[in-house]
């Protein structure tokens, strides 16, 4: 498993290589702001921020701007720090005009380009070469784990790691696009730190305040559902309804969910471990560890038999043979 580039330019900036171009781009926003912020206070002097630090917003700048900033020395800093920010695809900076400046930069300057997007055009690629690249993909399990509960002790605040656990599964950061990310986990713990009065988080505290998405909904009530629960199922999709969304797509994420199951269940029982079933299936171990848990209260051929009643059941809901809420009860109660 490579290196998460949080570490690696924390390592880069300590052993001095960071040279006059570095690219920080990636899915986590809030660690692109955070490595930024890095580097500012690595080569400019607090004092002389205002003259030796240039901001540039891409969508408002020319190509011009950005060339003038870099050629201006640092008058008190180690460097001249030069930021362009690249918020969405109307820029009117060309990237064929950086391409061919960047090997151009004077070595008094270090030019910053803060990309909030999750991949690169093949020019920035090129232009990345020649200087530091970093990309801020989401965090795994473990460190997702450490930055909650410093984040919580920064707030006086304790969890233990089940409870650590629970969060994470009730944000929803591991499901597949979601488009949940550390901002958002950061506004959860604050909303988390002023429900709970007391100084330990409690599992009750986490189901009350972290909001997690539709998708999360959806396992709970078919973990309800496999461990027979069908009460608290039923309690979960009337909210879920009441909520605005849609049947079809209830129906659509139950499918998707079961078909998780029995994919899981198939590859164990052909004695694949996690890393294999997570090659072939291609989605977080989270979302396997938590299937695996209800693997063990089917055969395969009752998973098959729950998935084609989930198919009927979603033909039931386009066709109008039934109501998309009368339909999901049936499939719930018949399950």
């Amino acid at each position: 498993m490579s290196e998460h580039a949080f570490r690696t330019i924390g390592r880069d900036i300590k052993e001095n290589r960071i040279g006059n171009l570095a690219v920080l781009f990636g899915r986590e926003s809030y660690l692109v702001d955070w490595a930024h912020q890095l580097l500012i206070d690595r080569f400019i002097n607090p004092a002389c921020r205002a003259i030796d630090y240039t901001f540039i917003e891409a969508a408002d700048s020319s190509f011009s701007d950005v060339v003038n900033a870099c050629e201006m020395l640092p008058v008190m800093s180690e460097k001249k720090v030069v930021t362009v920010r690249f918020t969405s695809d109307k820029s009117k900076i060309r990237e064929s005009e950086l391409k061919s400046y960047v090997s151009d930069i004077p070595d008094s300057t270090l030019l910053i380009l803060c990309i909030y997007q999750k991949s690169l055009s093949k020019t920035m690629t090129e232009i990345a070469k020649q200087g530091s690249l970093y990309d801020f993909s989401s965090l795994d399990e473990r460190t997702l784990s450490s930055f909650i509960v410093k984040e919580l002790r920064n707030a006086g605040k304790t969890a233990r790691n089940d409870v650590i656990r629970e969060f994470i599964h009730c944000s929803g950061y591991f499901q597949k696009e979601s488009e949940y990310t550390l901002y958002n986990v950061k506004n959860d713990i604050i909303k988390l730190c002023a429900h709970c009065e007391d100084e330990e988080i409690l599992r009750e505290d986490v189901e009350a305040a972290v909001s997690g998405n539709t998708e999360i909904n959806i396992f709970e009530m078919v973990e309800c559902i496999c461990r027979n629960r069908k009460d608290e199922a039923l309690r979960l999709l009337h909210n879920l309804l009441s909520s605005g969304e849609q049947g079809l797509n209830i129906a659509g994420m139950i499918i998707a969910q079961y078909e998780i199951i029995l994919s899981v269940k198939e590859l164990r029982d052909r004695a694949c471990n996690l890393e294999q079933i997570k090659k072939t299936l291609k989605i977080h171990e989270y979302r396997i560890k938590k299937s695996m848990a209800l693997t063990g209260r089917y055969s395969v051929l009752e998973l098959k038999n729950i998935l084609m009643k989930a198919y009927s059941i979603d033909n039931d809901i386009k066709t109008g043979n039934l109501d998309e809420r009368t339909a999901l009860e049936v499939f719930i109660c018949e399950v």
